[in-house]
């Protein structure tokens, strides 16, 4: 029996394919981030190494081309 997708594992799945898309950026530049909770239209990223330093915006820019109406909040 397959069960439907949700809204919720729907945007949870985009936004993991976004930053597996990104690992090897951050891989080089020994950062991490990961997602977090996922609540309406927010996403939650938690960030560390350079990541939390950083304010070039690219994992936000990422996830925003392909989900533009997500907010995403950075912990």
């Amino acid at each position: 029996m397959m069960t439907e997708e949700t809204s919720a594992d729907k945007t949870r799945r985009e936004v993991s394919e976004v930053i597996k898309s990104l690992q090897w950026l951050m891989d080089k530049h020994d950062g991490y981030f990961a997602l977090g909770d996922i609540n309406g239209d927010e996403a939650a990223i938690h960030c560390s190494g350079v990541c939390t330093t950083c304010d070039t915006k690219c994992i936000e820019e990422a996830i925003k081309e392909k989900l533009p109406h997500l907010k995403i909040i950075f912990r």
